[in-house]
């Protein structure tokens, strides 16, 4: 009779393999313990199974145990005296354990299970010590376990048998996943056999285990072998077909080996030209486009090289304003660039081509790669116009979009090239004619003769479309009948599909359900948390059959489809019910990935609002888009706006214009009455209608539309005070504030600060506390009462303090009020003191890398230096604050700026610049109508036509702009300066016009 022991795992006991039962728990227990230990002493025995017994009948308890097993087991197999109880040596008796020893013995197929856990799943209750050694020796067996393994693994890679050594590094893992060394060699292995995917995949595995469960980061050596593997990646960017299975929806390049010659011709990096060149190409879907551009950029690019890509994104059947190319600068980005802002498309071109001069390494090629521009919205299609003509010369672009919508962008190309900007060049891609799709099918199906019956039925169905003809060869590789081919490809992916494993068909039906590339962890979350081995298996399974492309950004993996049309039929194909269940799953999962709305991203926002829509959850919707305006508003229309540290620094959100706002204001305004007409009225619906109104009044205020914008605040606010709403009282009240200081209305200001104040104090809603004493201060700065403004801007500043120390940082909050008691000294006339204010404000922007406000800290920094007569320290900062606004919405100061400069340019003898300056103050002014900005411009004007009228060399350059005397530009100045309380603004005002009406020298009055 043989005893087999599997102690390994859930422990059984086999007697010529017949499974043998113990009686009771303790009974099995000592034999393990025994089995392992060999010899033990009875009154060891006792004290560990019976230890809370007197020894008397804890040795009663042993004995009748022993007897148990005695009947249970052979006779022989336990020997016993007075003193001790052992195994007997001789007895026929294997254990699994012994042949961790030598691993070389044990049988391939059965290696696996020395990574089960010893003893797993067996417990004795109140046997405190027989669990203390199950777990010591649970501990003794892994480590001897992984260290065999370990130098297998070191012999199998040695001698390059990869497959075997994969295996041990996975049963390594199994016992211990965070071995760090042992997830290197897997990533080495999985590179050795090409599965340069899977070694990816491996450390994203691992580091999102690492960072999760023990809260690091993985070594610096793993993480710089993952970067050597992703240049491998990005070298072998497109999936190789497997020549034995013509399953993949992609391919070779076969039939289109033209076209790739003439790509590379024309992107040769030997071309004199010097010129950037741009490939546009063209073709009905399904031709070939995507495939043809990829395998170009796998063959074209090298290590070191830099590929760009952007596409529209659709959000509800629309494009959001200038989603590609907001998308491609945030990857682009680096601290110091910000994407928020009133940006013109020319702005945005500017940003656009400084970040890829910045990102590229010398002398390295630069692709800049437009997916599907026909999905390109109008402003983003300007930017591009605007782009064409700020190119470098070693960019090379690749545009792919449809025949019917690249006319426009072909004639756009056309007209750089007709102008020497750009080398330009546009590839029609043809399906194949009825002799290449036969050609065609001979090299997907080498061994398969195609009739000319087959031939005549595939052509009139496909067209030629390479698309097509490659799920039609592959039905045919699988046997399939020809003549049961349905006229659809709706049919052709179903036929795929309902053949996936179940995991492989839930991951497509959820991929298809993303409106953007799927990332990997929202596929783990909304699967249930699946196995992150089979979800990876899986993910590669559907790569290496076509239906899906990988995507690696910023280390982060993506998922998309491999044609657009598939995507559509995937969609199409889940229930109704459960493809409304995946948009609201993966809707709070995108909410919860966002955290606060405050703190998103704005295509994130977009995301989120499109999941919610498909999931027919209106009143979410509603608040998603609601609360995407209140970012877009604080971001762009809030001066110093009441966000954290770390949101200012995170969130993008796209400039504004009042035409695509107005589209997304009637989107709101459409689904409101869907809501009314579907759900009907509620307390609710009538608090987030306000809002609406809010907000919508909000923006008519900013865009100048005073008296309707005011009428939608005020009628909100009564509403509020009414109803006891008072987060959306607090925030009219905040619009009104921000009307005082875009209309420098002092009194109004005061009013409002103090209503807001007062709401604010009675529940206790600290930081809007602190603001509308920044507000108030300001009011009282407004009507010339310093002393008082400068009390409330320093309460304000302690308000914050204290809020920071428990609270996420709000550091902008502290620095406007520094700013403004910066102005406070400004306006006594203190100037030093005025510029060490506002160099502070700049110096903790910089350290917390904020940038909102930053363009007005140096204009107002190069004012005060201005009046201080140095000259040097103006330019800085006047040029800086310059530079700012045009890439960031730093906050205001552009004016100031350019007025300063227009005024120091002419008092230099440089004509151009200064007039060059003074347009663009005047336009600025003119735009946003601030009465101390105008009544600095006039001042300027009126000394910069004193210059013209005694200098005719000028003449030619400033009449148009200066068409004015320069005594009506003084008294103009005076004019507007005497209702301001900046006394020696309006004293250099007074003495100017003054002098021009006795003819006397301004030049004593030129403070530079």
């Amino acid at each position: 009779m043989h005893l087999r022991v599997k102690l390994l795992g859930s422990p059984q006991v086999f007697c010529d393999e017949h499974i043998i039962q113990f009686p009771f728990r303790k009974a099995e227990g000592l034999f393990y313990y025994l089995i392992v230990e060999k010899v033990v002493s009875r009154e060891k025995l006792a004290g560990i199974f019976w230890g809370d017994l007197d020894q008397v009948y804890a040795l009663k308890n042993l004995r009748n145990a022993l007897y148990v097993l005695h009947k249970t087991l052979s006779p022989d197999l336990i020997i016993q005296d007075n003193q001790w109880i052992r195994i007997n040596d001789s007895a026929p008796l294997s254990l699994d354990i012994d042949m961790l020893h030598d691993l070389n013995k044990i049988h391939r197929h059965s290696l696996e299970g020395i990574a089960d856990e010893f003893l797993d799943g067996f417990y004795i209750s109140k046997c405190p010590e027989f669990e203390e050694w199950v777990f010591a020796k649970r501990t003794q067996i892994k480590s001897f376990c992984i260290e065999n393994l370990k130098s297998r693994l070191a012999l199998c890679c040695k001698s390059k048998s990869y497959d075997t050594a994969l295996e041990m590094a996975k049963l390594i893992l199994k016992l211990d996943e965070f071995d760090e060394e042992v997830i290197k060699s897997t990533m080495n292995i999985y590179v050795s056999l090409g599965q340069i995917t899977k070694a990816l995949q491996t450390y994203q595995i691992f580091k999102s285990k690492v960072i999760e469960i023990l809260g690091v980061s993985p070594d610096v050596s793993t993480e710089s072998l993952y970067d050597e593997i992703c240049l491998m990646h990005q070298k072998n960017m497109v999936d190789r077909l497997n020549n034995t299975r013509p399953l993949s929806l992609y391919g070779s390049i076969f039939g289109r080996e033209d076209e790739l010659a003439r790509l590379h011709a024309f992107c040769k990096i030997s071309d004199p030209s010097r010129i950037p060149k741009c490939i546009l190409i063209t073709g009905v879907p399904g031709v070939g486009k995507s495939h043809l551009i990829r395998h170009f950029l796998d063959t074209y690019l090298e290590a070191g090289d830099l590929l760009l890509s952007c596409k529209a994104i659709e959000i509800n059947g629309s494009q959001y304003p200038l989603g590609p190319w907001h998308e491609l600068l945030s990857r682009l980005s680096t601290s110091n660039l910000s994407l928020v802002g009133l940006h013109t498309p020319g702005t945005l071109s500017d940003m656009l081509a400084k970040s890829i001069e910045q990102k590229r390494k010398r002398d390295n090629k630069v692709v800049l790669y437009m997916e599907n521009l026909h999905d390109f919205d109008s402003a983003s299609i300007e930017v591009f116009r605007c782009f064409l003509n700020r190119l470098p010369a070693y960019i090379r672009i690749i545009i792919e979009s449809r025949n019917d919508d690249a006319h426009h962008i072909d004639a756009l190309l056309k007209s750089a090239y007709r102008r020497d900007s750009l080398d330009y060049m546009h590839i029609k891609i043809y399906p194949f004619t009825k002799e290449g799709t036969e050609n065609f099918c001979r090299f997907l199906l080498p061994s398969y003769k195609v009739s000319p019956e087959q031939l005549e039925v595939i052509y009139n169905y496909t067209k030629g479309t390479p698309l097509f003809l490659k799920e039609i060869a592959s039905l045919i590789a699988e046997g399939k009948n020809l003549n049961l081919f349905s006229q659809k490809l709706q049919d052709i992916v179903k036929e795929h599909f309902v053949l996936l494993p179940k995991l492989e068909g839930e991951l497509l039906k959820v991929i298809s359900v993303f409106n953007v590339d799927a990332s990997y962890k929202l596929l783990k979350s909304i699967l249930n948390n699946a196995d992150e081995q089979e979800l990876a298996e899986a993910i590669n399974s559907l790569m290496n059959k076509g239906f899906i492309i990988e995507k690696i950004e910023d280390g982060d993996r993506h998922y998309a489809f491999s044609h657009s049309e598939i995507k559509s039929i995937i969609y199409n194909f889940i229930e109704r019910e459960h493809k409304r269940s995946l948009h609201e799953r993966l809707a709070y999962l995108t909410r919860e990935d966002m955290g606060d709305w405050s703190n998103i991203k704005w295509k994130e926002g977009l995301n989120s609002i499109y999941h919610l829509h498909q999931a027919n959850l209106l009143i979410e919707e509603l608040k998603a888009r609601l609360n995407l305006l209140k970012l877009h508003l604080s971001f762009n229309h809030e001066l110093f706006p009441m966000l954290s540290d770390e949101t200012l620094k995170s969130a993008r959100v796209p400039f504004s214009e009042m035409e695509s706002m107005a589209t997304y204001g009637k989107d709101v305004r459409d689904l409101l009455y869907e809501i009314h007409c579907t759900i009907g009225e509620s307390h609710e619906l009538e608090v987030l209608e306000r809002t609406y109104y809010w907000l919508d009044g909000s923006y008519l205020i900013w865009y100048g539309k005073y008296r309707e914008g005011l009428k939608k605040i005020y009628d909100t606010l009564y509403w509020a005070k009414n109803r006891g709403e008072t987060k959306l009282e607090l925030d009219c009240l905040l619009g009104l504030c921000y009307f005082g200081i875009q209309t420098e209305n002092g009194q109004m200001l005061k009013k409002y600060a103090l209503d807001m104040l007062k709401a604010a104090q009675s529940n206790f809603l600290d930081s809007y506390i602190g603001v509308s004493l920044r507000f108030l201060g300001l009011g009282y700065l407004l009507t010339g009462d310093l002393k008082r403004a400068e009390r409330l801007f320093k309460a304000s500043i302690k308000t914050f303090e204290r809020l920071n120390t428990t609270r996420p940082r709000n550091s902008l909050s502290i620095i406007a009020a520094l700013n403004y008691l910066g102005d406070v000294r400004h306006w006594e006339g203190r100037f030093e003191e005025a510029l060490s204010l506002y160099e502070y404000c700049i110096s903790l922007c910089n350290k917390q890398g904020l940038y909102h406000g930053l363009s007005l800290f140096h204009a107002n920094a190069g004012h005060v230096a201005f009046d201080l007569k140095d000259h040097s320290l103006m330019l800085y900062h006047l040029n800086k604050s310059i530079q700012l606004n045009e890439q960031h919405n730093g906050g205001r100061g552009a004016a100031i700026s350019h007025t300063l400069l227009a005024l120091y340019w002419a008092t230099e003898g440089e004509p151009g610049r200064a007039i060059d300056n003074l347009r663009k103050a005047n336009h600025i002014c003119a735009t946003l109508n601030k009465k101390y900005w105008i009544g600095m411009l006039l001042y300027t004007k009126g000394i910069m036509r004193n210059i013209m009228d005694n200098r005719d060399e000028f003449k030619h350059l400033w009449i148009d702009e200066l068409p004015e005397s320069a005594v009506e530009y003084a008294k103009e100045a005076v004019c507007i300066l005497e209702g301001l309380h900046i006394e020696h603004e309006r004293q250099k005002a007074c003495k100017l016009l003054t002098s021009l009406l006795s003819h006397e020298d301004i030049s004593r009055y030129l403070t530079v």
